[in-house]
């Protein structure tokens, strides 16, 4: 995240890193939106304001599955819907990278639910 949203890691091309090779802590780094726009990574109370939202949205791939694609090399990750998957991918389609999009904690709340998961049964492969 830090690679592609800051413009640290943007300038260096790969984690932002500080002259003696160790990582920037991420509340020193220059968060930036999608389409660059600066994120404070607090708020005016002191309060982390750096959000991530999912692209593709959790509940749209419980019920459907889920289709992510890497920007940079145009690689896809298909993820078969949750409710037939293991926690492991699961976790990798909520950790993905390339589903995620910095933003404001207000942007993030002001979004609203986009979709609601249509079904809540399990499948035969699901592991809880």
């Amino acid at each position: 995240m830090a690679t592609r949203y800051t413009t640290e890691g943007q300038e260096r091309g790969g984690v932002p890193v500080d002259e003696n090779g160790s990582r920037i802590p991420r509340d020193q780094l220059n968060w930036v939106d999608e389409n660059n726009r600066p994120i404070d990574y607090y708020d005016e109370n002191g309060k982390t304001n750096l959000t991530y939202d999912h692209e593709n949205s959790c509940a749209d791939m419980w019920s459907d599955g889920a289709e992510v694609t890497n920007p940079q090399t145009g690689e896809t990750t298909t993820y078969p819907p949750g409710r037939n998957t293991t926690p492991s991918v699961r976790n990798d389609f909520y950790n993905d990278p390339n589903n995620l999009k910095p933003m404001s904690r207000s942007d993030n709340s002001s979004k609203g639910a986009n979709s609601t998961y249509s079904d809540n049964e399990t499948g035969p492969d699901y592991e809880p």
